[in-house]
């Protein structure tokens, strides 16, 4: 079934996006969950980006049975994981935009209470707003892991919650129509789901619901995966913690030995810098845009130590934070990594 003039989503209240690759092991188990909703206004939009297993094969056979599950039949090609998604975004026309991976689970409230959130914090329809929540890690048996992936760092708000680490994960978000069309019009230099989630908070309003609603299939095959949430560290630990990485860091501050996740930490200020932070602005992010920025831009280090500090930033762990401020409190170049 193709997805076309006569098969739109515009009489649905959400249409979820899944972009699938390979995943014929977990993908009917997915969509399951998500037929299991108990939020029934919803048709799901698929597109393959050029399976060689039974992926399709399956899909296909839910468009049969059912009327509101939808295949994207396109001739692009193989686009990529980012992009494929943001294809798949390109074609919504519904109020609201759900985004599901192919190999995770859906817990049954997870539509209704995230439309629940997104409509609270929506003041007008035109307000680029989005949602996102925890997860409940589990392996590839849905055997529980962790009760949480993103942790307390998903309620740090604005700005600070995800300029040095994206706490947005795809898979849990949903998104209002003004903030699809503010997507599509921006060009795309990020994740997917980073791309909607710096437009969020600097043009719109970003909510995170605590609660873990799906379980986030750790596996071989993961595109995206890893456990990154805070742990819970006492103090003793947290201080040999910070002797050791600060050790580590004198030694050597090669920027190619450090973190990938720390990459990004210094990555992104060119990315808000030159992509995002342009346009209105909501005031709400203007100082914090400008604290961010100094910390990058300005010559005082005490200064940037301490706003470092104030704003207590959202990172993946606690080590990348230590490492990031050990960065300042050294006179690294942050603007320059390769000048180190």
């Amino acid at each position: 079934m193709k997805f076309g003039k006569t098969n739109t989503d515009h009489h649905y209240t959400i249409t979820i996006v899944m972009g699938t690759y390979n995943g014929e092991k977990y993908i009917a188990e997915q969509i399951d969950s998500i037929i299991q909703q108990t939020y029934r206004d919803w048709c799901l939009l698929v597109r393959d980006d050029g399976s060689t297993d039974g992926t399709v094969a399956i899909i296909r056979a839910y468009t049969q049975n059912h009327p509101n599950i939808f295949l994207l039949e396109d001739t692009l090609g193989n686009v990529g994981f980012n992009r494929n998604f943001m294809t798949l975004i390109e074609q919504t026309g519904s109020p609201y935009i759900s985004v599901c991976d192919q190999d995770d689970v859906w817990l049954p409230n997870k539509l209704m209470t995230s439309l629940n959130a997104i409509q609270a914090i929506e003041k007008s329809s035109d307000m680029p707003a989005l949602v996102h929540s925890d997860a409940l890690i589990v392996d590839s048996q849905l055997k529980p892991i962790a009760e949480k992936w993103i942790g307390k760092r998903g309620a740090i708000e604005g700005l600070n919650g995800i300029a040095f680490a994206n706490a947005v994960q795809g898979a849990s978000l949903m998104f209002n129509r003004a903030l699809k069309e503010l997507a599509v019009a921006t060009p795309l230099l990020a994740p997917y789901d980073y791309h909607l989630a710096l437009l969020s908070v600097l043009k719109g309003k970003r909510y995170f619901i605590q609660e873990s609603l799906l379980l986030y299939r750790q596996h071989s095959n993961n595109a995206i995966g890893g456990m990154q949430a805070d742990t819970q560290l006492n103090m003793q630990h947290y201080v040999r913690q910070f002797k050791q990485i600060a050790a580590n860091l004198m030694a050597s501050l090669d920027y190619q030995k450090l973190n990938p996740t720390i990459h990004h930490s210094l990555n992104a200020y060119h990315l808000i810098k030159d992509n995002y932070a342009h346009g209105l602005i909501v005031a709400s992010q203007k100082k914090a845009l400008d604290e961010y920025f100094y910390i990058f831009e300005g010559h005082s280090t005490i200064k940037k130590i301490y706003l470092f500090l104030k704003n207590k930033y959202g990172f993946g762990s606690k080590k990348d934070r230590i490492i990031f401020l050990m960065l300042i409190i050294t006179g690294r170049n942050l603007l320059d990594p390769s000048s180190w």
